[in-house]
């Protein structure tokens, strides 16, 4: 692909992210198989934040596989954190139970826990 040639990296992490954003929304069997077979390294972990973020909107337990495959550890939390923020918005109940049962650090399960839609953390909302 193109956007692999890129040098500049950012620039690259970028163009990768729109690439895979764009081709889910086309045929995202075939985004994925794109994505399984980019090398180990920096884009590679780019396009797996991008397909987990769009199969979200789907299917957020599936991404959740597929942050799992992110090799950069700050990345993969990362990517992990937005994912279940946006999750929260639509499904909150079954985000918060992955969040409980997840082997996410404490800090990180704490944070996701305490987020807030309108000054209201997500667990009063969800007591209302």
């Amino acid at each position: 692909m193109w956007a692999m040639g890129l040098a500049d990296e950012s620039i690259r992490q970028v163009a990768v992210s729109r690439l895979v954003s764009g081709w889910m929304e086309r045929n995202e069997e075939e985004a994925g198989g794109w994505v399984q077979r980019l090398p180990v390294g920096s884009a590679r972990d780019v396009a797996l934040g991008a397909y987990a973020r769009q199969l979200a909107h789907r299917d957020a337990s599936r991404a959740m596989h597929w942050l799992a495959l992110i090799g950069d550890e700050t990345w993969r939390q990362t990517m992990v954190e937005q994912v279940v923020s946006e999750w929260m918005y639509y499904d909150r109940d079954t985000a918060r139970n992955w969040v409980r049962f997840s082997s996410l650090p404490e800090e990180v399960k704490n944070r996701l826990m305490d987020k807030t839609v309108d000054g209201h953390s997500w667990l009063r909302i969800t007591e209302w």
